[in-house]
Formats: structure tokens, C-alpha cells, sequence
């Protein structure tokens, strides 16, 4: 009778046990955090001038779920401006309920979305667009304030049926959004002044989507909406993907002292080679990963994305990124670190880890197309 109770009692717990157990979770593509070539990290002495809430509790770990968007208001918003259906447009079955609108004359927009994969694209004018005077320098129009360009998003997220409450809102920006700003510019020689002139002909606004409550990590037109703002306060258009989510649980994330640790040990990836005496940790964010809106998935892993100054060396007062996996199933899982590669303190080299299986991850106003400081 004794050993019976003794059954009753150890199997819900077991199967408790089971049920409160971590599930494996996605790696994050190496691709996407950039390289982890021992010789791109150098430093003599680690400095925390920040805490991290996620240093001590577990953090929450979300799963993908079906949950086509709605475009209907897109579609009609591109009917208004005489946009029309394009004929040449073939989805396929990857992309079922995918739109493509266009005018027929110009300016040269367009509309639509694919339902599906949650990503939607709206072209109201044209972005890089200025007036020239008598020298040919680019005349432009005062950019929007912080507070006009939100109230202006939030204008057209309603209009296009967008949830403003799928975007993160532990930033600085007015309502809390999270956003980060370019300003892409055009540079040109002044015959008379005799110098270079900078003419700043708009705005960018990348606002973060929110997934299980954290900022999702920039990944291409993926968890974010960029919007595009003319000079003068125009708005231009918008596009992006927020995939649908559904919490998995919450689950244990590497500690202040295990990011030391994988620091020394080389489990880090960075995107710049990072050579200083003394590296000081300024800022640490949790951050959900959300997969370029072409390339499925299945769960949003999360990152540190650890803020550094560097102090001593050449770039000496510098800021640079250093990207962590931060669950703790993943410490080991990616395997051990290359060999160093002997480069010389800001030379690069070739690196798997740095193949581009998906969009980069650099903003899309740096890719070298109206990029962020063009010279015309």
C-alpha cells in the first residue's frame, strides 16, 4: 500500500517535471551576429558600468504562430491613389494571399503585402526627392521633429490597419516607441563657399516590433516597420514584417558572470574588430531574434546585444556592438571557437561565419543605394 501512495505521488510530479522543462530552442543563424574570430576581441580589463534585469530572472521565450495579416485597408488605401492590381505578378504557393499594386504613371509607387509571412510594403511618394538651386546644391526643406514623426507614423499605422501595440515601447522616443533614426544625406562641393555641403533630405524610423515583451532583433524587413519621411515632414512610405507570436515559457539566460566568462572564452560574435586596454560595458539588451521576413522560422532565440566604449588603443572613446546568444542551452551548443586568424588589429579576412545566407544585417539606409552620405 505504502509503495502504491508512493507511485500516486512521484508520477504528477515527474509529469510535472516534464512539463515545466526547457524545450530546445532555435540557434540563431551565425550568418546574422556577424564573426567570432577570437582575434576580433581584444581587450586587458572588462569594466560594468550597467545592470541587466535578465542577469537575475529567466527570460521569456516565444514560439511562431499562423496568423495571416489582414491587407484589406492597405489594398484600399492603394486603390485611392489609383494603384492598380500587377498583372506580371506571380506569388506562388510559398505566398498565398501576396498583393502587388503599382501605378501606371508616374511617380512610380507601389503596394500590396504577402498575408502569409505577415509583411506588408506601402509607397505614398517619393522618398529622395529635393530641388536644386543655380549651383546645383540640393535645397531642402526642416526635417520633422521626434514628436511630429510619431504622431505621423501612428496616423498611417491606422490607416493601414497596423496593432501599434505589436511594437516595443521601452525606448526614449514619444509614446515609448522604440526607434532609431537616419538622416540620409547628400554631399556635394559648393563652387562659391569653396566647401563641402551636407543636405540632410529626410528621415528613417525603424520602430521595433515587441515580441514576449523584448525589442526584436534588427534582422533585414523583419521585426521591425521602417518608415520613410521626406524633408518637410512628408510622409513617403513604410514597410516591413511582424511576424505573430505565442509565449512558450520563460527560460533560464546567461548571468553577468557567465557573459564574462564567454566573453574570455570567445563566445561572442561582433561585426567590427574590437581592439582596446579596457573594455566598459555600457548597456545590455535582451533582445528576441525575428528571421529576415523571406526565411521561415519556428521560435524567436534570444540575444545579448551588449553595448561596449572602448578606452585605450585606436578607437580610443569609440562605441561598438558585441552580440551574445543568451539563453543557456545555447552556451555550448554552437560549438567551440575558431582558431584565430593572426590578423593585425582592424584587418579582416574571409569568414564563414560572415556568409550572407539572408539579408544583411546592416539598416537598409547603408546599403549603398541612397545611402547615408552620398556625394552628388
Amino acid at each position: 500500500m505504502n509503495a502504491f501512495r508512493t507511485l500516486v505521488l512521484v508520477f504528477p510530479l515527474l509529469g510535472f517535471a516534464l512539463l515545466a522543462a526547457e524545450i530546445p530552442i532555435s540557434l540563431v543563424p551565425r550568418h546574422e551576429l556577424g564573426s567570432r574570430d577570437p582575434g576580433y576581441l581584444r581587450f586587458e580589463e572588462l569594466v560594468w558600468s550597467t545592470d541587466c534585469e535578465w542577469f537575475h530572472k529567466p527570460a521569456p521565450v516565444c514560439r511562431v504562430v499562423e496568423k495571416p495579416l489582414d491587407l484589406t485597408l492597405v489594398i484600399e488605401e492603394a486603390k485611392k491613389r489609383g494603384m492598380v492590381l500587377n498583372p506580371k505578378y506571380d506569388p506562388g504557393p510559398e505566398e498565398d494571399g501576396a498583393v502587388d499594386y503599382h501605378t501606371t504613371e508616374p511617380p512610380w509607387l507601389g503596394a500590396g503585402g504577402v498575408a502569409r509571412k505577415r509583411y506588408l510594403f506601402f509607397g505614398y511618394a517619393p522618398f529622395r526627392k529635393f530641388d536644386r538651386d543655380e549651383h546645383q546644391m540640393a535645397v531642402v526643406k526642416p526635417l520633422a521633429s521626434r514628436e511630429e514623426c510619431v504622431r505621423m507614423c501612428r496616423e498611417w499605422m491606422n490607416r493601414l490597419g497596423i496593432d501599434e501595440s505589436q511594437l516595443y515601447r521601452g525606448g526614449d522616443w514619444p509614446g515609448g516607441f522604440e526607434v532609431k533614426e537616419a538622416r540620409p544625406r547628400v554631399t556635394r562641393y559648393h563652387p562659391v563657399l569653396k566647401k563641402d555641403v551636407i543636405a540632410e533630405y529626410g528621415q528613417q524610423l525603424r520602430f521595433s516590433q515587441q515580441i514576449g515583451g523584448l525589442p526584436a532583433f534588427w534582422s533585414g524587413y523583419g521585426g521591425n516597420l521602417i518608415f520613410s519621411i521626406a524633408d518637410g515632414g512628408e510622409f513617403c512610405g513604410v514597410k516591413g514584417c511582424l511576424r505573430a507570436w505565442e509565449k512558450i515559457g520563460d527560460y533560464e539566460v546567461l548571468d553577468r558572470e557567465e557573459v564574462e566568462v564567454a566573453l574570455k572564452e570567445g563566445f561572442f560574435w561582433v561585426h567590427d574588430p574590437i581592439d582596446c586596454e579596457r573594455l566598459e560595458v555600457m548597456k545590455v539588451a535582451l533582445e528576441a531574434y525575428h528571421s529576415h521576413w523571406k526565411v521561415p522560422q519556428r521560435d524567436f532565440p534570444l540575444i545579448y546585444n551588449i553595448t561596449c566604449k572602448l578606452h585605450g588603443g585606436p578607437s580610443e572613446g569609440k562605441e561598438k556592438k558585441i552580440l551574445i546568444p543568451a539563453l543557456r542551452q545555447h552556451r555550448h551548443r554552437y560549438g567551440p571557437p575558431p582558431e584565430p586568424s593572426g590578423l593585425a588589429p582592424g584587418e579582416k579576412a574571409p569568414d564563414p561565419d560572415l556568409e550572407r545566407l539572408t539579408t544583411p544585417r546592416e539598416e537598409p539606409w547603408k546599403n549603398g543605394n541612397g545611402g547615408s552620405s552620398m556625394r552628388q
